[in-house]
């Protein structure tokens, strides 16, 4: 029996969905979502000799890794990272490519927090990361409470505290990559998780990732979460990465003073572009 046009179109269409779905179910069993006892991580433990930020002026590098499939990714990264007192890291994995690099920089330590294992890599772990050359006197992490369709992995916050030279307060940083191909709704609820211990925090805060932020709502969403915590948006003008013509990458802080912002442009060690910011801290 012969299939008429309309059929065979729509037959071909279920093909192309089964075999999607198919794939994404594979990939669902590749990656292994890692238990609360091993999301956090730490590479060149005991590398951050520096007990407190010492200094009123820091810069601070936000990116997007991109797992270090960049051909340019090494020689970029130790470009970007050098100078830098503090980096926010997404898409970080523990894959050779990437943690030779990591375990190169000897002046800082890397605090993981794990979102998933990858069984076709070894068990490679993947996730955010905050570095520093000085020493964290708090990591912790929060997990998205929504999954990603398909492959069903949450996304993560790495949060960092560290000691401010001749003062009582602490600065927070938090490196976020936002849920991905999920509702504004769902983004949101992941950002609330962060602005509810934000509004807990009496110091200067850095908040910086991979929002995820493609449409309207999602740019929307993120902007009255944060500002009714007291966080004020960085602006950094053209060159971000877009999706759907819309940044995806963001800074936010409170308590600190913006004395520059810079999207690296030039860079291509990955499919985002670095941010980079330089703030005086309070006194």
């Amino acid at each position: 029996m012969l299939l008429s046009q309309s059929s065979t179109k729509k037959y071909s269409i279920f093909l192309i969905l089964a075999t999607i779905l198919f794939s994404y179910e594979i990939e669902a069993k590749r990656y292994i979502n890692a238990k609360d006892s091993e999301v956090s991580y730490t590479l060149n433990e005991g590398s951050a000799d520096h007990y407190a930020i010492e200094k009123s002026k820091i810069k601070v590098l936000v990116w997007n890794l991109y797992k270090g499939e960049k051909d340019s990714f090494a020689k970029d990264y130790k470009a970007l990272s050098a100078g830098k007192d503090i980096i926010l890291l997404q898409e970080v994995t523990t894959h050779s490519r990437m943690k030779k690099v990591i375990q190169a920089d000897t002046t800082r330590t890397y605090h993981m927090a794990t979102s998933f294992f990858d069984t076709d890599e070894n068990w490679t772990r993947s996730g955010t990361a905050t570095a520093s050359k000085y020493k964290v006197s708090e990591a912790s992490w929060q997990r998205s409470r929504y999954v990603e369709p398909f492959v069903k992995t949450p996304k993560m916050i790495s949060i960092a505290k560290f000691d401010i030279a001749g003062s009582s307060e602490q600065l927070m940083t938090l490196s976020i990559h936002g849920v991905n191909f999920v509702s504004a709704k769902k983004l949101k609820d992941q950002i609330s998780q962060a602005a509810a211990l934000i509004s807990t925090h009496k110091g200067p805060v850095i908040f910086g990732g991979d929002f995820n932020t493609w449409s309207d709502k999602k740019l929307g969403a993120m902007n009255s979460t944060l500002t009714k915590v007291g966080l004020v948006a960085v602006p950094f003008g053209s060159g971000r990465m877009e999706t759907f013509g819309k940044p995806l990458d963001h800074v936010f802080i409170k308590g600190v003073t913006l004395n520059s912002s810079k999207v690296h442009k030039n860079i291509e060690g990955s499919d985002h572009r670095a941010l980079e910011i330089d703030v005086t801290l309070p006194n």
